[in-house]
C-alpha cells in the first residue's frame, strides 16, 4: 500500500506504538521547542509547517507551547485524528490534507518547516524527494529552517537488520506487542516495511499487519538534494547532540 493507505489504516491505532503518547506528544514537543531556539536564535514563539504531521505528535506538542503550528499530512485519516487530540489537549493548530510533494493550500511564509520521524524515506525516488524539498523551500521565510528526522541508514544499509526487536507495551490501553520487518531490495536502497501490532485474543494474538515501502537514504544523498534545490549551512545533528532518537537535517533558506 503507498504512504496514504498506510497511515490511513493505522491513524486509530498509531498511540499503541509507544507508551503513553500523551507524554511523548509533550516530551517531542519541548525537545524541538529548545531545538528551534537554538537553531533560529530566537525565543519564539515561531511560525512551524509540520509537512507530515500525522496524527499530531509534534505538531500538538509545540502548539501546547505556544507556537503557531500548522500541521499537513497525506493521509486524510490521520489529520481526522489529530483534530481530535487537538481538541482533548485544547490547541488548536490548523490541521489540513496535503502532500509534502506539492503543499497546496498551503500559505507561508515560515519560520521553520519539521518533517520528523523517517517521514522522507516515504518518498521512494529521488525525483519525489526533490519535488518535496522544493516545495518546503517555496513555503519558508528567508532565513528560515528546515528540519527532519531519520534512521540512519548509513548504518543500516551495510547491516540490513530484518527489523526491530519486539517491544511489549503496557499502559492504559492494555497490553500489546509492537514490532517491525524489513524485507531490502537487492541493490539495497528501498525496502518492504510491515508492522505488527499484536494484541491478546484469548489464548492467541492477533495483528492487521500493514505494509509500505521505505527509501533508505544516506545522510549524503539527503544533503546533496537539499543542496541542489538551494538550501545551504546543511548539517547534521546526532542524537547525542539533541536527545532526539534519530539523526536531525538542519537546513537553512538563504
Amino acid at each position: 500500500m503507498d504512504s496514504a493507505e498506510f497511515y490511513d489504516r493505522m491513524a486509530n491505532e498509531y498511540h499503541l506504538i509507544s507508551s503513553n503518547w500523551y507524554s511523548v506528544c509533550e516530551s517531542q514537543g519541548q525537545l524541538l521547542h529548545k531545538l528551534l531556539q537554538n537553531t533560529l536564535s530566537l525565543p519564539g514563539p515561531f511560525r512551524i509547517l509540520d509537512c507530515s504531521c500525522g496524527t499530531g505528535t509534534q505538531a500538538l506538542g509545540l502548539a501546547k507551547l505556544g507556537h503557531d503550528v500548522t500541521g499537513t499530512d497525506i493521509s486524510a485519516a490521520a489529520i481526522s485524528r489529530a483534530k481530535q487530540e487537538a481538541m482533548k489537549l485544547g490547541v488548536a493548530p490548523e490541521l489540513k490534507v496535503a502532500d509534502m510533494r506539492t503543499l497546496d493550500g498551503v500559505s507561508g511564509p515560515f519560520d521553520a518547516v519539521l518533517s520528523f520521524d523517517n517521514s522522507v524515506a516515504h518518498l521512494t525516488t529521488v525525483a519525489d524527494l526533490a519535488f518535496a524539498f522544493s516545495s518546503i523551500l517555496h513555503v519558508l521565510r528567508p532565513g528560515g529552517f528546515f528540519l527532519m528526522s531519520l534512521r540512519d541508514y548509513d548504518r543500516l544499509k551495510q547491516e540490513r537488520p530484518t527489523g526491530n526487536m519486539p517491544r511489549r507495551i503496557v499502559d492504559s490501553y492494555g497490553e500489546r506487542v509492537y514490532v517491525q520487518t524489513w524485507d531490502w531490495s537487492e541493490d539495497g536502497k528501498t525496502y518492504d516495511l510491515r508492522l505488527f501490532v499484536l494484541k491478546p485474543n484469548g489464548e492467541s494474538w492477533v495483528s492487521r499487519p500493514l505494509i509500505t515501502k521505505m527509501r533508505a537514504y544516506t545522510r549524503s544523498e539527503i544533503v546533496e538534494e537539499a543542496e541542489k534545490t538551494g538550501f545551504v549551512s546543511c548539517r547534521w545533528l546526532t542524537p547525542e547532540q539533541t536527545g532526539y532518537y534519530q539523526p536531525i537535517l538542519v537546513a537553512k533558506k538563504a
